[in-house]
């Protein structure tokens, strides 16, 4: 019985959990950058315990298609870390950017990009919709090598994160 009142509570604060997505071209080079972001962002999974963050390293096994569309239909929060490889990768392009829209048209899930890498990002239509803003505010380049310092950079954008979704 103790087992499944644990269930029905985890159920039930699931519903105003926050549900982060992260999308990434699977290159190595950004596989690297999610790591450093999640690194930034785990002090805010432990103080807010229903932040949920989910991205496409998590799935071990099975249809991954179906498992990151499904995600991107939970998710009320969406990260695409910006990089010519996520603007030229055709997945990302055919499959999670028309759910991105759909969810962002909808009122469903917030859009949020991080710019990895200098990319022409602008010419991607869904991030320049209205509702639609960079992470960190004041637009730091989460990149090494960058104007800023790598550590800083990702420290804003979980600063960013922060204030604008907890």
């Amino acid at each position: 019985m103790k087992d499944f009142a644990r269930e029905i509570s985890q159920l039930a604060s699931s519903f105003d959990a926050e549900n982060v997505f992260i999308s990434y071209a699977d290159v190595e080079a950004d596989r690297k950058e999610i790591d450093k972001l999640l690194q930034a962002l785990k002090p805010l999974r432990i103080t807010n315990p229903r932040l949920r963050i989910w991205h496409r390293a998590l799935i071990s096994s099975g249809d991954v298609e179906q498992q990151v569309a499904a995600e991107l239909e939970k998710a009320n929060i969406i990260i695409p870390l910006l990089s010519a490889d996520y603007l030229g990768d055709d997945r990302i392009l055919s499959t999670d950017i028309p759910i991105m829209d759909r969810r962002l048209s909808q009122g469903q899930a917030e859009i949020a990009p991080v710019i990895l890498k200098q990319c022409y990002w602008e010419a991607l239509p869904l991030m320049l919709k209205e509702g639609v803003e960079r992470l960190p505010d004041n637009h730091l380049r989460a990149v090494v090598g960058g104007e800023t310092n790598e550590d800083e950079a990702f420290r804003s954008v979980a600063a960013a994160f922060k204030k604008r979704f907890l």
